[in-house]
């Protein structure tokens, strides 16, 4: 039961993917066959959902952290979630312009050099970083 209860409280700081529990609850000393039933339990009572758990990192990386679509999609995909399910969270929720206007007013009768350089950092493409600046420099 201690398992279970060291699960449970993984569960409420933040989501999880089945991947990182499983790491997790193993990590603890969990044999597999509890493991595994744990795991399935709390599938069936949708505590644990890989999609659910995808779109959310997505939104939390696109909002907290601004960064570039692409490397979202690495981060989710380092989560054990499915290529699959990891490109359909970021194609579905990741908003390119809402991250555009931001860096755009955050950057604001900046250098434009500085701009270019932290927007490379964060991994944008050279399409994207030169309609920041050139939004920037009107």
């Amino acid at each position: 039961m201690q398992l279970k209860d060291y699960a449970y409280r993984l569960l409420r700081y933040r989501n999880r993917s089945e991947q990182e529990l499983r790491k997790r609850l193993l990590m603890k000393g969990g044999s597999a066959s509890a493991i595994e039933k744990i795991i399935s339990e709390f599938k069936d009572m949708g505590l644990i959902n890989d999609t659910e758990f995808a779109a959310d990192f997505v939104r939390a990386k696109m909002y907290n952290h601004w960064s570039q679509k692409r490397l979202i999609y690495e981060l989710v995909y380092k989560f054990g979630i499915s290529k699959q399910t990891a490109e359909h969270a970021v194609e579905s929720t990741y908003d390119e312009d809402f991250v555009r206007k931001y860096y755009i007013e955050k950057f604001k009768g900046q250098n434009s050099r500085k701009v270019q350089e932290h927007l490379l950092r964060k991994g944008f493409n050279r399409d994207f970083i030169e309609s920041v600046q050139k939004a920037i420099m009107q």
